[in-house]
């Protein structure tokens, strides 16, 4: 007799093939019988009339490694079907772990959120972590570039590395790899990865392309230069022949929805050279990221205590306003999307403005929406989190 038999589901197997009505039992962990007629006897029988079954699906771009030791039974992920992680994207994570510790929590927080006791300091230790505190999905974990950055350049990791520094990097990199990281991430968008230079990329993907392991890019520009910014880290799988998985793929900003042909084009020419070549996307239409992330690049390489010195001065107020309305060589998502269409999530210092758009925000403090967004920055001592509306649906769905 099968432990579980779920009837009458309309099964998705993940193959391809056109869905169908049918049967799944199962024997302690495995699926043991399939049938589109056959219910066979079972001790506990579940009615799937109405209802989709399907494998578990794998969230290839995640960052739960704090969520998953915070809440372990991730419900969230489970709820959604999900029964695979694989975290440490966009460059963030959280190993490995030295007397920059105090930095890399902060470069996180905002992303990760927080867990008191950071007790670890490789994959491995943290790892075991996770096993000892036990989890509800499977998991799995990339080698994320800013904790390299951190590692070996400690708090004076915005600037380019030396060549010394990026050796030390690759070293580490190389030790993830060996203790069972899958990948490489990096976030080009933002601090530090974004200082990283053509030299350091290279150095590490060469060490990625030795384990035959994967790249996962937020790459620089997903706006104005979307073009150009794929093809570059295209050009990087070409250069050292690293699997690249180019991450939640999309154009932001309406005078950009022309250009998603012209990015899916080039993708499917470097398959065409037989370059591996992947992407994923989210199924939304909207991003969410730290508000903090909408300052120029030169104020993003800043701590936040000169940060917040930074915007307490009219003159780079003023500057800041110019740079991020009409920006060179950089993606201002405050332009791209519009005052209207960013969102304040989550405030850890003024709550009350959690909810608005920036342009209800201006009016509430009787300012501008960009003017409004600077002060609420200034003010802000801990996490600030935003949302925004970054494309069409019809590009979207182009996409998926």
């Amino acid at each position: 007799m099968y432990d579980y038999l779920i009837k009458d589901a309309t099964i998705v197997d993940g193959t391809g093939k056109k869905a169908y009505k049918g049967n799944v039992a199962i024997y302690k962990k495995d699926i043991a019988f399939i049938s589109c007629t056959e219910k066979p006897k079972s001790k506990c029988v579940i009615d799937g009339s109405g209802l989709y079954l399907t494998p578990g699906f794998i969230d290839l771009h995640a960052h739960s490694e704090l969520y998953m030791l915070n809440k372990p039974q991730m419900k969230g992920k489970l709820g959604q079907g999900i029964t695979t992680d694989c975290s440490g994207n966009c460059g963030i994570g959280v190993f490995p772990l030295n007397d920059g510790q105090e930095a890399l929590k902060a470069l996180s927080s905002e992303v990760l959120g927080n867990y008191p006791s950071w007790s670890w300091t490789t994959i491995t230790e943290f790892k075991d972590k996770v096993r000892k505190n036990g989890v509800g999905v499977n998991v799995t974990f990339l080698q994320a570039q800013a904790p390299l950055r951190v590692a070996v350049m400690k708090e004076d990791c915005n600037r380019a590395a030396t060549k010394e520094e990026i050796d030390e990097m690759c070293a580490l990199l190389d030790k993830s790899l060996n203790d069972g990281a899958v990948g490489f991430s990096s976030g080009l968008y933002y601090a530090p990865c974004l200082f990283a230079t053509d030299e350091e990329m290279i150095a590490l993907l060469k060490v990625v392309k030795e384990h035959d392991a994967f790249f996962a890019v937020h790459h620089k520009c997903e706006g104005d230069d979307v073009v150009e910014s794929v093809e570059n880290v295209i050009n990087y799988a070409r250069v050292t022949g690293v699997r690249l998985e180019i991450s939640h793929l999309k154009a932001i900003g309406v005078r950009n929805q022309d250009k998603v042909d012209k990015v899916l084009e080039l993708i499917d020419r470097a398959v065409r050279e037989d370059l591996d070549v992947k992407f994923d996307q989210y199924p939304y239409s909207f991003g969410s990221t730290s508000l903090f992330s909408l300052l120029p690049p030169r104020i993003q390489k800043l701590s936040r205590i000169e940060q917040r010195f930074a915007l307490s001065i009219d003159a780079e107020i003023e500057r800041m306003e110019e740079e991020m309305e009409n920006p060179v060589g950089w993606d201002s998502i405050y332009s791209l999307c519009g005052s209207k269409n960013i969102k304040i999530t989550e405030l850890s210092t003024n709550k009350e403005y959690e909810g608005l758009n920036l342009d209800e925000l201006g009016e509430k403090l009787k300012l501008t929406p960009l003017r409004a967004l600077l002060y609420v920055l200034s003010e802000e001592s801990g996490s600030a989190i935003m949302f925004d509306e970054t494309e069409t649906e019809e590009n979207l769905i182009k996409i998926l």
